[in-house]
């Protein structure tokens, strides 16, 4: 019943507002995933997270800062399913990724803009 219900909430938020764009497709697929994780079906939360990060990476690159968030979001689905050395890499990761932007943006005022 849980894939019923996220595979309608996926055509149904994918379809409305312009959602097919590029920028939404990994939102949709993130929230889906939420709602997955809401019922407990961590198989098909960690499916749509892998989704939105592959669609996330392709979009905006391999470390924009919307991957940091889908990141974490895996590494708090991993520490739930209690695999917490997958949690620290993917934590790690997103750190990564996150200080990253920070010191480009910190970069970017430094040089008076």
């Amino acid at each position: 019943m849980t894939r019923n219900i996220n595979s309608n909430f996926t055509s149904t938020h994918a379809t409305a507002d312009g959602a097919n764009s590029p920028d939404m497709v990994w939102k949709v697929l993130a929230a889906v995933a939420k709602h997955a994780v809401s019922q407990h079906d961590y198989s098909s939360a960690e499916r749509y997270l892998q989704q939105s990060l592959s669609a996330a990476s392709e979009t905006f690159g391999a470390d924009d800062i919307r991957l940091a968030v889908i990141l974490l979001e895996c590494a708090d689905l991993h520490c739930l399913r209690g695999d917490l050395k997958q949690a620290r890499l993917l934590n790690h990761r997103a750190k990564r990724i996150i200080e990253q932007h920070l010191m480009e943006e910190s970069d970017y005022k430094m040089l008076g803009h």
